[in-house]
């Protein structure tokens, strides 16, 4: 997929959410007491006619069911704090929401809200013997990589109780977006994360 597909996607989504936040804001604006010709005061326009809509959808319990939130989970231990700003940045630029925190995004993940891996800590390196590198030949023996995919919430059995796991079910080690020299591709690894929650709604 192309990536102005995802750029497109992703504001449609962004879109959809802010367009809802729009309505409830509408709807607690009545709530508390304000007539339609404040509220549409307040957004900038004349006519009245959008929010007596959407008051009337309201009223008639037609209220769109908004669309999960897709969510990274973003882990990046011993990462610089330049490089974790660059990765969640692009990240977000996708439409997705982003937490630091693994209980937050299991028990999101637990509720039905996708959720995808995006780990870029600095300790997953591996042998991959032939990796190309930039410079011609391959890489041998310690090469850096990303593990990233689309996850799935389940309980395990482990020696102190039940542990709460993220276990991928797509996706996977990838090492494209680290170089030779230690960089780290912010977009593409963006792009991937992308790639698997978009296969994912499509399995």
């Amino acid at each position: 997929m192309a990536a102005w597909e995802d750029n497109l996607k992703a504001a449609r989504q962004n879109a959809a959410r802010a367009a809802e936040q729009e309505r409830q804001a509408i709807r607690d604006a009545r709530d508390s007491g304000a007539t339609p010709t404040e509220i549409a005061a307040a957004l900038g326009v004349k006519n009245r006619q959008r929010v007596y809509d959407i008051l009337a959808d309201a009223d008639h319990g037609e209220v769109p069911n908004p669309p999960l939130t897709p969510v990274a989970y973003l882990r990046g231990a011993g990462i610089q704090d330049e490089a974790w700003t660059r990765v969640e940045r692009a990240i977000r630029a996708r439409g997705l929401h982003t937490t630091h925190d693994r209980l937050s995004a299991w028990h999101l993940c637990r509720g039905g809200t996708p959720v995808v891996l995006v780990d870029f800590s600095d300790d997953l390196r591996g042998e991959h013997d032939g990796y190309p590198a930039e410079e011609g030949g391959g890489y041998v023996g310690d090469a850096r990589f990303t593990r990233v995919g689309l996850t799935r919430a389940k309980y395990h059995d482990g020696p102190y109780g039940q542990e709460q796991l993220l276990v991928l079910v797509n996706g996977g080690d990838r090492y494209e977006p680290w170089d030779g020299a230690g960089h780290l591709d912010e977009d593409m690894v963006a792009r991937i994360a992308a790639e698997a929650l978009h296969a994912g709604k499509t399995s």
